[in-house]
């Protein structure tokens, strides 16, 4: 089989994943734009990043909420915004090709959808 061809006994979505991501406010003139918030931040509750000054960049977020922000943060993350909300988007693949599902509030929401959504024939 020509392993650029996709197989035809593959069956729902593959690979399923979910990706904490925050809803970033910048400038008047400009739809918001959506971030991963950065891997050291993962856990703080959605109360402590909504509506939250951050800095970002084209793949992450790093809530800044008033604090001095380091001179090598700011040269990765140079851009200034206000997050907006934060969600939980759900990803996966099918017949070979990367596919957004749906944005969960939650990450137990999350995590059953994906649950939900794998195929298991229990063999």
């Amino acid at each position: 089989m020509h392993p650029s061809l996709p197989n035809p006994f593959l069956r729902g979505f593959q690979d399923l994943r979910y990706e904490r991501v925050v809803q970033i406010s910048y400038a008047d003139d400009c739809p918001p734009c959506y971030r991963a918030l950065h891997p050291a931040q993962n856990e703080l509750p959605n109360e402590a990043i909504i509506l939250q000054p951050c800095l970002f960049d084209d793949d992450v977020a790093v809530i800044t909420d008033g604090v001095c922000v380091p001179e090598f943060l700011r040269m990765r993350c140079p851009a200034d915004g206000l997050v907006s909300t934060g969600f939980y988007q759900i990803m996966g693949n099918q017949l070979g090709r990367p596919m957004h599902i749906g944005d969960l509030g939650n990450v137990e929401a999350a995590r059953n959808l994906i649950e939900h959504l794998s195929f298991a024939t229990g063999h």
